[in-house]
């Protein structure tokens, strides 16, 4: 076996060191004198945190978007169109999806086409019932 050497001391295998009651066990690796410092040292910066703190950049959170679908719409349209299992209700809500807006952040030229696409879906169910009924 491999005999590593503790210290200046002796050599001694590192699975035959047992530990003394009342003491710390011994090093079984050779270890730096007590002046020895581990780590790296850091060079200092020419800026110290002060002044990194003070020029301290803030981030603007980018703006939400003008409309997105309202799912618990979507949902109650369609259970008023007959869709009763989930899967029927997922597939309607790609097929046809009723958007929201945000009114803060929309300018009435967005939100105007946002309303003509609701209206749009709505022509198309319309048309679609209909359809369906007359069969």
């Amino acid at each position: 076996m491999a005999e590593i050497a503790i210290g200046c001391a002796s050599s001694r295998r590192v699975t035959m060191i047992k530990p003394t009651v009342g003491k710390v066990k011994t090093s079984a690796y050779a270890l730096p004198d007590n002046e020895f410092v581990y780590g790296i040292e850091s060079p200092l910066d020419k800026e110290g945190a002060g002044k990194v703190i003070q020029s301290w950049n803030r981030t603007e959170p980018s703006k939400p978007p003008c409309s997105m679908q309202s799912f618990p719409a979507t949902n109650r349209r369609a259970l008023e169109n007959g869709c009763l299992t989930s899967k029927a209700q997922r597939e309607y809500g790609k097929q046809y999806p009723v958007m929201k807006q945000n009114p803060k952040q929309c300018t009435k030229s967005q939100s105007k086409a946002s309303e003509s696409l609701n209206d749009v879906v709505d022509q198309k169910l319309k048309a679609k019932t209909s359809d369906v009924i007359t069969r």
